[in-house]
């Protein structure tokens, strides 16, 4: 018996008169307003086209009021329609926010994602390359009284096809399985593209026209029927558009997105698809708490070797790169860690570890809210994400299966990561090339004799200090100290960072109850060099390589309902090095001890 879908693929197609503007940002002076390009094509932006989606069935639901619509065999009110479709946001419909119910802070803080999500849709390579590069369309602005052109008011817009040229724009919507039967949301597509006239800006003097579209059969994609390859697998993928996870505030309204994406992101999705498929049962739900997701790296596609993020110890001095891990005294010559690199450091420091390759692109999105009123863009609701570009690249993670979890339940975990889950991220982007392969579990023998210290290097940001003792006048040496000693290891010398952690996560996960608190979390790269307190640690260094080093919390939050930052959601993660004892002074070789 075959698997239900979690989701629903259905063919768009858009076409366009030129000229159209979708807003873009082009590197380099040459237009006023270059259009919208993503991954080497011009694109009608998925958001874009969602949000006309949605203004258009919103309009329809309030001309028409209660009145139903007859399609695909069914029938349902717009209005009841449109919000499942596309959601809410925070705050809408939840429990009322008060100081004194922390669950009123956590439901109202919850995400409430529709079932309908709407990507790129681009030109096709013939007509990419057919574009004319340096064809433009220049605007003026004329003055009111004088009738003549107001000084500075020209514009000058990219035109890359002639005007009156129809220019097809193809993609996807995906819809995820729920109460909107695939059908239905086809019908709807069509009944709200049928009343957009123009897509873009400057639509009041001809701009964007629509000229036609065309929506395809939806097509489902169902859990994949497979062997799993053992209890800990490597998974890699790749991703169908740009993508923003862990999003950083760089500015006042601008959001850079993180190179790696946290294992909390990925299980997020695949209990989503779980859901959706109507296999996240009492006994799934509780395999996939088990089941440790470890964050996914960029790797250059065709390599086997993913990016990972350099030790704090390495220091720049002239044109070397000196290893300080192990180093017992300081150096003859100045030295600049990572906060002090300038120039090419950063570049001396990648050849050091072997990492060729750069990290993958970021392109720069800028989105707004459309009042629904005026149809014009929302005060102070203009925003941009500078995304990561997946072209050439590979994402790859480990997930590690209990032995007490039953083989069923893995295997259905592993049918819908081989299918590709959605909703990565904002951009809520799609694993797609899945690859499934058995990956080995370390143990003892990864620890070689006779080395009575090891450096252990984060890979991923953990929750290792005690806040309030740091606050306290407790030095960051001493608080690492005591950390470890709970775990059997003494600590000789550290290379960290740490980072607080609070906002949106705070309030959906608060780590107190009686007031706002943030994370403190240790930066990923943080170095830490241990040496075994006794002759058998009590968590033996085999156990931190393969589940991560456990976080530093109360007791109500060693919980993923509770609390994001857990060794199951790939936090903590760490790999050790053995440092060539002349590293310190040459910058000598590297020999990793493999981790998860």
């Amino acid at each position: 018996m075959s698997a239900a879908p979690f989701r629903w693929r259905i063919p768009l197609e858009i076409r366009l008169a030129s000229p159209f503007v979708t807003r873009g940002v082009l590197p380099g002076v040459l237009f006023d307003t270059p259009l919208a390009r993503s991954r080497g094509r011009y694109v009608l932006p998925g958001t874009l086209v969602r949000g006309v989606v949605r203004a258009a069935l919103a309009t329809l639901g309030e001309r028409m009021g209660n009145t139903a619509l007859a399609g695909g065999g069914s029938t349902a009110r717009v209005v009841d329609a449109w919000p499942r479709l596309f959601g809410r946001a925070s705050g809408e419909g939840r429990a009322e926010r008060t100081a004194a119910s922390l669950e009123g802070w956590r439901v109202d803080n919850e995400p409430d994602r529709g079932l309908l999500d709407i990507g790129d849709l681009a030109v096709d390579e013939p007509t990419q390359a057919a574009a004319d590069s340096a064809g433009e369309y220049a605007r003026i602005a004329l003055d009111e009284v004088t009738g003549a052109v107001r000084e500075g008011f020209l514009q000058v817009i990219e035109l890359p096809f002639a005007i009156g040229t129809e220019v097809s724009f193809r993609g996807w919507a995906d819809l995820r399985a729920g109460p909107i039967a695939p059908e239905r949301a086809r019908f709807l597509l069509e009944r709200a593209l049928t009343l957009v006239p123009a897509i873009g800006a400057f639509k009041s003097v001809g701009f964007g026209r629509v000229t036609g579209f065309a929506l395809g059969t939806p097509e489902p994609v169902a859990p994949l029927p497979l062997d799993p390859p053992g209890r800990r697998v490597a998974l890699t993928f790749g991703l169908d558009r740009p993508f923003l996870v862990d999003a950083e505030r760089i500015g006042g309204n601008l959001y850079r997105g993180a190179y790696v994406i946290p294992g909390a992101v990925l299980e997020g999705a695949l209990a989503t698809a779980l859901g959706d498929a109507d296999l996240l049962t009492e006994r799934t739900s509780a395999a996939l708490s088990r089941v440790t997701f470890g964050h996914a790296f960029p790797m250059p596609a065709g390599g086997d070797r993913p990016w990972r993020p350099p030790p704090l110890s390495l220091a720049v001095a002239g044109d070397r790169v000196l290893d300080r891990t192990l180093a017992e005294h300081e150096p003859e010559v100045r030295i600049a860690f990572a906060p002090d690199w300038k120039g090419s450091d950063a570049e001396r420091v990648a050849a050091f570890l072997g990492q060729s390759r750069p990290l993958p692109e970021r392109e720069v999105r800028t989105r707004t809210a459309i009042d629904p009123e005026t149809g014009a863009a929302q005060n102070e609701a203009l925003f941009s994400w500078v995304a990561v570009v997946p072209d050439g690249f590979r994402w790859r993670t480990v997930l590690d299966c209990p032995k007490d979890v039953a083989l069923e339940d893995w295997t259905i975990i592993l049918g819908v990561l081989a299918a590709g889950p959605g909703g990565i991220g904002k951009t809520a982007a799609v694993m797609e090339e899945v690859r499934l392969e058995a990956e080995p579990t370390p143990g003892a023998e990864t620890v070689a004799e006779g080395e009575p210290r090891y450096a252990l290097v984060l890979d991923t940001p953990a929750v290792l200090n005690d806040i309030d003792a740091l606050r306290a006048g407790t030095s960051a040496t001493a608080d690492y100290g005591a950390y470890f000693e709970k775990l059997g290891w003494k600590l000789v010398r550290h290379f960290a960072r740490q980072r607080l952690v609070g906002g949106h996560l705070a309030l959906r996960y608060p780590p107190r109850r009686d007031r706002y608190e943030m994370y403190l979390g240790s930066e990923p790269g943080a170095v830490f060099v241990i040496e075994p307190a006794s002759a058998r640690p009590s968590v033996p260094l085999a156990e931190l390589l393969r589940s991560g080093l456990p976080p530093r919390l109360a007791d109500e939050l060693r919980d993923w309902r509770r609390c994001p930052f857990q060794r199951e959601n790939g936090f903590g993660a760490v790999r050790c090095h053995r440092v060539d004892p002349e590293a310190g002074t040459s910058g000598g070789r590297r020999v990793e001890i493999p981790s998860r």
